[in-house]
């Protein structure tokens, strides 16, 4: 991994860094970091950079993973407060939101580029800036929907659903 004397690659983003730049011990490996986005980055999906054993890091193929969240609100935000989201969101690297109704976010984002964790920052601030106690709203429903997501993608299917007795008998 060394380029020049002493530098070595970010995993993330690629770039050549000191190995005293934004550190950190991996697996036993030691990692170095252009920003703490970067780390944050790896921290957060760190098998994206640099894969599992036998498995080749996705960040090697050079493939997106994009990411798409539907956000229920709860209660709508007038057309000025979600241009303030929309914008804030839109800024930020490879995220595309927009509201297709207004108590309805819809946030896409490539996962190679930026965190979840990233993103409810984004949302946090920007919802502080709103005032009303939107900042903890967003955050919350962001946060919320990771979780409704996580939790139905560990579901089973519910007896009967696929055809099968259900008894574990092929």
């Amino acid at each position: 991994m060394q380029h020049v004397e002493d530098q070595i690659r970010d995993v993330v983003c690629g770039m050549w860094v000191s190995p005293a730049s934004y550190p950190l011990k991996f697996r036993g490996m030691h990692f170095a970091f252009c920003s703490e986005e970067c780390r944050e980055r790896f921290q957060d999906n760190p098998g994206l950079f640099i894969g599992k054993p036998g498995e080749p890091a996705a960040k090697r193929s050079d493939e997106a993973w994009r990411k798409s969240r539907r956000i229920h609100l709860g209660k709508p935000l007038d057309q000025h407060q979600a241009e303030q989201v929309i914008n804030r969101l839109n800024g930020l690297m490879s995220v595309t939101a927009r509201w297709p109704k207004t108590d309805v976010l819809e946030v896409d984002y490539d996962l190679m580029q930026i965190t979840a964790r990233q993103i409810e920052g984004a949302l946090e601030a920007v919802g502080v800036d709103l005032g009303g106690g939107w900042g903890e709203r967003l955050k919350r429903s962001f946060v919320h929907l990771l979780e409704e997501t996580e939790s139905a993608s560990r579901e089973v299917e519910p007896m009967g659903g696929s055809g099968h007795s259900g008894h574990g008998h092929h």
